[in-house]
């Protein structure tokens, strides 16, 4: 019983960190769109911005799910940033289906992903 109470917990410390990263997401999303309206950004920039968000948010999602975890907060971190870049992918494949994607782009974000969340359970 206490076993399956403690997955429980487990399952939802994964899923608010998720929220979170979500949520920093959406802020940081909303800040570059501001820019890029008064700023007039390249695509470069932003496309540099949009990496920078995703690293952010698995930070955050990583920092938060290592201070729950007291043991092997790295690969907590690890999960949760794997757990972002998948359900980024999917919500990115089901807004744009059929849509060629960039292979070199999307390892990238992956490793941009598992090193934000890796990096912020390290440091929790």
């Amino acid at each position: 019983m206490e076993q399956n109470r403690m997955f429980g917990q487990k399952i939802f410390w994964l899923v608010k960190g998720m929220i979170f990263a979500y949520a920093v997401t959406g802020i940081l999303l909303m800040l570059l769109a501001f820019l890029l309206y008064r700023m007039d950004l390249s695509e470069q920039m932003v496309s540099m911005g949009i990496m920078a968000i995703y690293t952010v948010s698995c930070f955050v999602s990583g920092f938060y799910i290592g201070h729950k975890r007291q043991n092997k907060k790295y690969l907590w971190g690890l999960l949760e940033g794997l757990l972002y870049f998948v359900l980024l992918l999917l919500i990115s494949y089901m807004a744009g289906p059929g849509k060629s994607t960039d292979m070199q782009h999307i390892l990238i974000s992956l490793g941009l992903c598992l090193a934000g969340g890796t990096l912020g359970g390290m440091l929790s």
